[in-house]
């Protein structure tokens, strides 16, 4: 049985007590399509998806009982990026990466990309625009910041991989990604995203990297550990009470080369 959630409830004392220590509930529901409610969960630890039932839209945020923690000791290069990094593959690419506050064109790649699958479907995305124009606000978002991570190639022209996802104090944790595998630079372009933006989070003093659910294969060849839920939240919260060296928006819509931030990992 999935358990309803209401604003209220997404409270310190409420989930100390009632949902933090429920190992056998994860995923809640709601139809409370509110900015501060979503940015209540993402601060409270919970990942929000959604789930199509009757032709009703919910929303269904989960508490999750274990997560995918990439920490900077455990970044996992691949033998196919060291070959692209080798023969300098992303310098003739011309890749670059930018973080933006523009989240339209990730979330149409991300429909694209991912069709019938796709559990970012338009109140969802709809309720992401809300959050984006909140954002100013600091009295409301705190040190949220919900961002789109694009990977380009030739000059900037061609979206090729990228993703949705959001900074709290210094964690970053993504919500959901796409590549464009049509394009013909596309081969083992998800994997260089995922490595620049993990050498941008290092670079500007970020803990750690919270990528949800473990048992994906990328996030493990990528070195992200599973976390037990308890072990996970003690960490959270230190993380989200502290500002990273320069946060995300510190690069906000600057361009940086993909070569330079993978070859970090290679220093």
């Amino acid at each position: 049985m999935i358990n309803q959630i209401f604003p209220q409830q997404v409270v310190e004392d409420y989930l100390s007590i009632y949902i933090y220590p429920d190992m056998v509930h994860d995923y809640y529901w709601s139809q409370t399509w509110d900015a501060k409610f979503y940015v209540d969960l993402c601060c409270a630890g919970f990942i929000s998806v959604t789930t199509i039932q009757d032709r009703e839209t919910y929303l269904l945020p989960q508490i999750q009982r274990s997560y995918a923690v990439l920490d900077w000791n455990n970044v996992h290069l691949s033998k196919n990026v060291l070959k692209i990094m080798a023969r300098g593959g992303l310098l003739a690419m011309d890749c670059e990466l930018k973080i933006t506050k523009n989240i339209e064109a990730v979330m149409a790649a991300i429909s694209d990309s991912h069709g019938d699958a796709n559990w970012m479907v338009e109140p969802y995305r709809d309720l992401l625009r809300r959050v984006v124009d909140l954002g100013a606000d600091k009295t409301f978002a705190k040190s949220f910041e919900l961002v789109a991570v694009e990977l380009r190639c030739k000059a900037g022209s061609d979206l090729i991989a990228g993703e949705l996802g959001y900074s709290i104090g210094s964690v970053y944790t993504s919500l959901s990604g796409f590549l464009d595998k049509r394009h013909l630079l596309s081969k083992h372009m998800g994997t260089v995203q995922l490595l620049a933006l993990a050498g941008l989070l290092h670079q500007h003093g970020f803990q750690f990297w919270n990528l949800g659910h473990p048992h994906m294969q990328y996030k493990r060849d990528l070195g992200a550990k599973p976390l037990p839920r308890t072990d996970f939240l003690a960490r959270w919260e230190q993380a989200c009470k502290h500002s990273p060296a320069s946060g995300l928006l510190y690069s906000f819509d600057q361009s940086v080369s993909a070569h330079r931030l993978v070859e970090h990992w290679m220093t």
